[in-house]
């Protein structure tokens, strides 16, 4: 006689639908296109990541050899997500990952790290302003130009050229 035996759900590879970045990570395995979904990151950085030694070799499915990201993976994939937008170049990274495995040891280390990089993006962020304020001076410009305003569009164009020669230290025309 046969018995019927009910048996729990075999475990099923993620599915190639990418999740929602709202649900919470629990212990689930990720494919490559499911953790680029989730942290922002494309499919090839996630494999050059792992390739230059930023990310720990990901555990790979028996079967197919496929990667398979859990949640220590992600937590690192968002790190470096976040400090990659902030546009810390990759030995800074690879820097602040090893100063991070000290703990304690490596705060001020890591301080100093992300002290420097932060004065960086002040300094990015300063330049990006006076690219702003000159692109809105054409743009004023233009429109003294086109209300045919000459005294206007001749004061404009000195206080370009002046935002130019004290802040760009080269000519542009």
């Amino acid at each position: 006689m046969k018995r019927n035996v009910e048996r729990a759900p075999a475990a099923r590879a993620p599915s190639d639908s990418p999740p929602d970045p709202a649900a919470p990570r629990m212990a689930q395995l990720y494919t490559v296109q499911q953790a680029a979904a989730l942290t922002g990151l494309s499919e090839h950085t996630l494999r050059y990541y792992e390739r230059i030694g930023l990310i720990t070799p990901v555990l790979r499915q028996e079967s197919s050899g496929h990667r398979r990201y859990g949640p220590a993976d992600l937590a690192r994939l968002d790190t470096l997500a976040c400090l990659r937008a902030t546009g810390m170049p990759i030995d800074q990274m690879r820097r602040y990952f090893e100063l991070r495995a000290t703990g304690a040891a490596g705060a001020n280390a890591q301080q100093a790290l992300l002290s420097a990089h932060l004065q960086e993006m002040y300094r990015r962020m300063d330049e990006l302003q006076q690219h702003i304020q000159y692109v809105q001076l054409k743009i004023d410009y233009w429109r003294a130009i086109e209300e045919h305003d000459e005294p206007a569009a001749a004061r404009i164009a000195h206080e370009a050229e002046e935002l130019i020669h004290s802040n760009f230290g080269r000519r542009h025309s």
